[in-house]
C-alpha cells in the first residue's frame, strides 16, 4: 500500500504533494522476491561504518551514522512518549540508511525523482537533505505503528498517517509545532470539513493533491486532539485494543471509558474545537 510523507506539503513550505514511500519500487521478476529492508543496498564501499544504537542500525557516510543515531533515538523516545508506549521495544533493531545524495538514493531504491525517502519492512531509506529529520520521524512512526498493530495496521490508515504526520511535525527544522498545527487548521478550513466516513474511506494515492493535503491535515489534527486531550496512557490503550483486533469504536470505549463511545462521537467533540 502506498504511504505518503507529508513533510513537503507542510514542513518545508513547498506546495507540491510529495509521496515518498514504497509503491514505486521496481517490480521484481517472477523469480525474484520484492526488495526488503535487508536486501536494498547500503552506502557504497568506503562509506562510514554502521553505527548500532539501542533500537537502530544506522548506515551512511562519514560521521552521519553516529550523528543520526542520536536523532533516531530521540525520534523513538518522542514516539513512545507521545503514544504512552513507554515500555515498547522492537524484537530487533530497525535499519536506517542515509545515502549521500539524491542520485544515489534514487539509483539504489528505484524510487521516482520526486521521492525524498521510503519505508519498507523494518527499514527507512533516505538521503542527506534539508529537514531529513522530519522524514525520518514520519517513517519511523510507520515502522513502530506496523510493529505494534501487525496485521491490523492497514485497517487504520487515518490513524497511521495521522500519527506519522503528528510526530513528523515535532522534528521540523524550520517551524515550531504550533505553527505547523496552525497550517493544518488553515488547510482544514479551506474546504468543507470531511466527515468521519470520508476520513475512513479516503485513499490518498488515488486523489488530487489538494484533497490529499486536506485529508492529511485532518487526520493529523484529529490524532493530535486524541493524544493531547485524551492522554498518552489512554492513547496507548487505544492502540493496543486495535492491535488485539477490536474495532475503533470498541477500542475507544475500552481506552476512554465514559468519554468517547464511537469514532463519530470523538469526531463531534474534535469538530467543536475547530
Amino acid at each position: 500500500m502506498k504511504r505518503i510523507v507529508f513533510a513537503a506539503l507542510f514542513l518545508t513550505g513547498c506546495g507540491d504533494f510529495v509521496p515518498i514511500d514504497q509503491a514505486n519500487l521496481p517490480a521484481p521478476s517472477s523469480s525474484q522476491k520484492p526488495p526488503t529492508y535487508l536486501t536494498l543496498p547500503g552506502p557504497d564501499p568506503g562509506g562510514g561504518l554502521p553505527f548500532t544504537s539501542l533500537h537502530f542500525v544506522v548506515e551512511g557516510y562519514g560521521t552521519v551514522p553516529q550523528d543520526k543515531a542520536q536523532t533516531v533515538e530521540k525520534i523513538f523516545s518522542e514516539i513512545t512518549d507521545e503514544t504512552g508506549l513507554y515500555s515498547f521495544k522492537p524484537e530487533e533493531n530497525y535499519r536506517v540508511v542515509i545515502y549521500q545524495t539524491q542520485e544515489e538514493f534514487l539509483r539504489k531504491t528505484g524510487q521516482p525523482q520526486w521521492s525524498g525517502g521510503m519505508k519498507t519492512g523494518r527499514g527507512v531509506f533516505t538521503y542527506e537533505q534539508d529537514n531529513v529529520d522530519a522524514t525520518l520521524a514520519h517513517e519511523i512512526t510507520h515502522i513502530i505503528f506496523g510493529d505494534l498493530l501487525g496485521q491490523e495496521e492497514h485497517k487504520h490508515r487515518w490513524l497511521n498517517e495521522g500519527l506519522a504526520v503528528y510526530i513528523e511535525a515535532h522534528f521540523d527544522r524550520w517551524k515550531r509545532f504550533d505553527d505547523v498545527q496552525a497550517e493544518w487548521h488553515e488547510r482544514i478550513h479551506s474546504a468543507p470539513l470531511l466527515t468521519m466516513d470520508a476520513i475512513l474511506d479516503f485513499k490518498p494515492y488515488s486523489e488530487k493533491d489538494r484533497e490529499v493535503g486536506i485529508w492529511y491535515a485532518t487526520v493529523a489534527d484529529l490524532t493530535a486532539f486524541l493524544i493531547q486531550n485524551g492522554g498518552n496512557l489512554n492513547f496507548s490503550l487505544f492502540l493496543k485494543a486495535l492491535a488485539a483486533g477490536f474495532t475503533p469504536d470498541q477500542a475507544l470505549v475500552q481506552a476512554y471509558p465514559g468519554k468517547y463511545a464511537s469514532l463519530n462521537e470523538l469526531y463531534a467533540v474534535w469538530k467543536g474545537t475547530l
